[in-house]
């Protein structure tokens, strides 16, 4: 995350082990993600992107 809003996700959700959440802008889905460890969890997720690069990032992504 760029301000440390993971951390609170994660401090928030801590005893959720799994959930869905959405992200709305999500660049590549690792760079900045607020969601990323929430997803390395178990957590299901949604990742929208309308930049097409970062978007075939994601869609390529084998790393969760």
């Amino acid at each position: 995350s760029q301000y440390g809003e993971e951390n609170f996700l994660l401090e928030y959700f801590v005893d959720k082990k799994d959930g869905f959440v959405v992200e709305i802008g999500a660049a590549d889905g690792i760079t900045n993600s607020n969601s990323r460890r929430l997803i390395e969890e178990g957590w299901k997720a949604i990742l929208v992107e309308p930049n097409n690069n970062n978007y075939l990032k994601i869609k390529h992504c084998t790393c969760c």
